[in-house]
Order: C-alpha cells, then structure tokens, then sequence
C-alpha cells in the first residue's frame, strides 16, 4: 500500500471513530432523555393529583379564616404555586405574601415542595422559608399533607402572634378607662358611646362599672368600697 492510501485510510478511520463517538452520545443523550421524560411524566402526575386533592382543600380552609385573601396561581412545566397576598387588618398591620410552590430538582427525580414568608414590615421572628425534598417513588399525600399542615399552622401562628406585637398594634391601641390598661382594640370586649367619644373595654365587668358611673372614670377617679 502506498504511503498516500495508508494516510487515507488512516484519515477515514480517524472520521469513523469520531462519528462513532458521536453517534455514541447521541444515543445516551436520547437514552437520558426518555428516562427523563419518564420521570417528568410521573412528577407531572403527581403534581397533578397533590394540587386539587392535598393543596387546594387546605388553602380553602384557610381563606375561610381570611377574608379578602387573594390567591394567584401559576402553572410552568417545572411544577405549580400560589402566591397568597393577606389584605391589611387592624391587628395585622403588614404587607404579607406566603408563596407555596411544588417544583422538582434538576435531575427530575424529587418532588420538592418550597414554603417563602415574607411580612413587611418585621418586627418579629418567623419561619421565612421551609423546603421539602422526596423521592418521586415515596411521595404520598399523608406526607406531602403533613408538611403542608405544620407550614401553614406555622403561619398562622405568626400571623395572630402580630396582635400581640406592640409595633404592629401601636396604631391600634387603646385605654381601658376602667382598668386603666392598654390594649389592642380588636380585643375589646365592648364599647361605649359617651358624650362624643367611644371608649373600649377590656372585659364586660370593666364596660358595666363604666356605664353605671361613667364621669367617675373619666375623672380618673375610682369609688371606693
């Protein structure tokens, strides 16, 4: 053989094993893809059936306890969420977004499910964020309802622990003429009406004895036993 028909074999086999090698990943590049595809369709599945079976229930309950609660969803092919915004109460002075979302990791194979908090403004500690993490095949609603239940509950906490928050009720506070307490007006038991103002109370006992003697109060003054 000639040396110019040893370089020319030489250069085929050369553009043969390069496409060969090519060929070979194209092949495990399908090959990753179907299982990928696989495991997509069973997250897909399962998001499926978790949104209107294991979420959706909860959230409902939970706007029952929330009125003008505004619920966003959104719908991308990594998964599903809800932005929740809390309408401004008199107890809750805040902007307030809880997002829940379930998406997946990079490789497809678990369903991770992702709590966010955020109140503006803080003035106290809470739970900003929770993350989950399973396997496609051990996903179960008792598990995913059990994470779902303890991050809501957790939120729900924080939101009442607001009207126990002096910063969050500093616009809402209010004096006990009787009692001469200072209190959150949402905890009023009552209120009376008397020459113009309104006064709160913090218990029924206190609104009576303010009723039946009320210049006596509003002197500062207490009758004696």
């Amino acid at each position: 053989m000639s040396d110019m028909s040893q370089f020319s074999e030489r250069l085929k086999a050369a553009f043969d094993s390069a496409k060969g090698r090519v060929q070979q990943i194209q092949e495990e590049a399908g090959r990753q893809y179907r299982e990928l595809q696989q495991r997509y369709e069973q997250f897909d599945r399962l998001v499926q059936h978790l949104g209107p079976t294991v979420a959706r229930p909860r959230l409902e309950k939970l706007s029952e306890h929330f009125p003008g609660l505004e619920g966003t969803p959104s719908l991308t092919r990594h998964g599903r969420e809800v932005l929740l915004n809390f309408m401004k109460t008199p107890t809750a002075l805040a902007t307030i977004k809880l997002r829940l979302r379930m998406t997946h990791d990079a490789e497809i194979r678990n369903l991770v499910l992702e709590y966010e908090l955020e109140i503006l403004p803080v003035y106290l500690d809470y739970e900003r964020s929770s993350r989950l993490e399973l396997p496609l095949a051990d996903v179960t609603d008792e598990k995913v309802a059990a994470w779902l239940d303890e991050r809501l509950l957790a939120f729900v906490n924080t939101f009442l622990s607001m009207e126990f928050t002096d910063q969050y009720q500093r616009q809402n506070l209010v004096v006990d003429p009787v009692a001469e307490t200072q209190f959150p007006k949402a905890f009023a038991a009552g209120s009376v009406e008397h020459e113009g103002c309104t006064y709160y109370f913090l218990s029924t006992e206190t609104m009576q004895a303010f009723q039946q003697q009320p210049d006596l109060f509003m002197a500062g003054k207490r009758s004696q036993p």
